[in-house]
């Protein structure tokens, strides 16, 4: 299916947490207190020394708690003490039910993850089901529901170290409405979806998407920002300007990225969307035509991510095990091995993983990244899911971005670059998105909001995962809290499971 990008109506669904405000305890104790701490609330403005006290689930108090008591204390002298960080951009609504730890994201002091870009973990139907199949039974997982409550509940049966909400996917509900075949849909069915781009149509994208929000009066949210393909570096330029302009002109438009210069989808996606209609058995089919193969194998090199070549795509997953050979190689080196021209080595590799393979793009330039984070406007977003270093996902390798985006943000871009302060950085990744999403209770520190809380060094907060190496813990992030509870403790991940599925109420 074609990438579904750009556009996220924030009307479709607002989040927030219906748990109530837990009350005082008697004689003013607290469950946990934060002693000593540099307290960045995630507002921008500069941080300041002060206690943070937790009462059950929410933050009771911001001050001088020295004199009050506590189950427990915690010093946390010369350490920030942030909300919990909010990834705008999660893929994790599968990969939860399979492994509720999703260790990479609390390491990063990632505590609330919205997902449902393009794809969402329902509606359900015999046809996406039929896609998914490869994975659900690699990972023995039973996709019993069919819409957004039944999935609901499977999370809160599973249980999570983070809070997830989710939108409605684009293309999860242009499947459903129009099943997975490329024909055009009449106009109503047109009004339930929209479908763009992010290389050469990207300004015929973004433009359309303001013109979107302007007429109906909504929110738009551009996901994950870029100018992707060597033909559009530099285009960043363009698109912050577009977008400023639409902002003076009255229009809420927003939006998120990660702080990498690589992108990461399915080597899939390098075949055209004609080819990829009515779904994988139909698309293999026309592998195997000559004359629609070598239609096919034309489009290749210049699709949804702009100009490419086989060294600047690196094969990193695949559920066929007979190719994990490959992964960690660029697509150049494993079709000399395979003794084939890349054309035909990337659509044999399709065609032998059903279109599983997943592959890191290099399509970006790092001044482009630079200026969209630069932009106030714009939040983390970090487009990958949570995974571990061991457990059922353990020796998949994945985008770097997955272990180490909101320690690069803090440490690589405000304290090494000096592209921000770090009270901005902490704002792109608590307060922003979480008026974004309308999550009220949440992504500021102060007294009766979520306690969801990150401490980190700021001194040595980094992320450690490369290309090369990507299953790497970021370092510098020391205490996670959710909902109250200690789920990273002095670097060590707890048994606590205290996540919520975040609903409109």
């Amino acid at each position: 299916m074609r990438k579904v990008v750009a556009l996220c109506a924030c009307a479709l669904l607002a989040f927030c947490s219906s748990a109530p405000v837990s009350p005082p305890r008697p004689g003013g104790d607290y469950d946990l207190v934060l002693a000593n701490g540099r307290v960045v609330d995630g507002t921008g403005a500069p941080w300041f020394r002060a206690d943070v006290g937790i009462q059950g689930d929410r933050i009771a108090a911001v001050g001088d708690l020295s004199r009050a008591g506590a189950v427990r204390r915690i010093d946390v002298r010369e350490r920030m003490v942030a909300p919990g960080f909010i990834d705008l951009l999660g893929q994790s609504e599968l990969y939860v039910l399979v492994d509720n730890r999703v260790e990479s994201k609390i390491r990063q002091g990632i505590t609330t993850e919205i997902t449902g870009e393009g794809i969402s973990a329902a509606p359900l139907n015999e046809a996406l089901l039929a896609e998914l199949k490869p994975f659900l039974d690699r990972f023995k997982l039973r996709a019993d529901w069919t819409d957004l409550p039944g999935y609901f509940q499977k999370v809160r049966e599973a249980g999570s170290t983070i809070n997830l909400g989710t939108f409605l996917g684009a293309a999860t509900v242009r499947s459903v409405v129009l099943g997975l075949g490329d024909v055009q849909p009449t106009p109503e069915q047109l009004a339930k979806m929209h479908i763009r781009g992010e290389a050469d149509g990207v300004l015929d994208a973004l433009e359309e998407a303001i013109t979107i929000g302007r007429q109906a009066g909504i929110p738009v949210e551009i996901w994950h920002l870029k100018a992707a393909g060597r033909n559009n570096w530099g285009r960043m330029k363009e698109i912050v300007a577009r977008i400023e302009r639409a902002r003076s002109e009255g229009v809420d438009i927003s939006a998120n990225m990660y702080p990498y210069e690589a992108a990461r989808n399915g080597l899939v996606a390098n075949v055209p969307e004609w080819a990829q209609a009515g779904g994988t058995d139909a698309m293999l089919a026309r592998f195997h035509d000559p004359a629609q193969r070598a239609r096919i194998k034309s489009g290749l090199w210049h699709g949804g991510l702009g100009a490419e070549v086989p060294e600047g795509i690196l094969l990193v997953s695949a559920l066929n095990p007979e190719l994990k050979k490959y992964m960690g190689k660029r697509l150049g080196e494993a079709a000399r091995e395979m003794r084939k021209p890349p054309d035909d080595a990337l659509l044999d590799l399709v065609e032998a993983d059903r279109g599983n393979v997943s592959v890191v793009r290099f399509v970006m330039n790092e001044e482009d990244v630079q200026l969209g984070l630069r932009q106030p406007w714009v939040a983390l977003g970090v487009d990958e899911p949570g995974e571990a270093t061991d457990g059922p996902f353990a020796g998949e390798l994945v985008h770097p971005r997955g272990f180490g985006s909101a320690p690069r943000l803090l440490g690589r871009y405000a304290r090494d670059l000096k592209l921000f302060p770090v009270e901005e950085a902490v704002r792109k990744m608590t307060s922003l998105p979480a008026r974004r999403m309308r999550l009220w209770s949440r992504g500021v520190l102060r007294p009766g909001m979520a306690a969801d809380v990150t401490v980190f060094d700021p001194a040595t907060v980094s992320d450690l995962a490369t290309y090369e190496r990507p299953l790497r813990y970021a370092e510098g992030i020391e205490y996670v809290v959710v909902n109250g509870k200690v789920v990273l403790d002095a670097g060590r991940l707890t048994s606590e499971r205290p996540g919520r599925v975040l609903t409109r109420r």
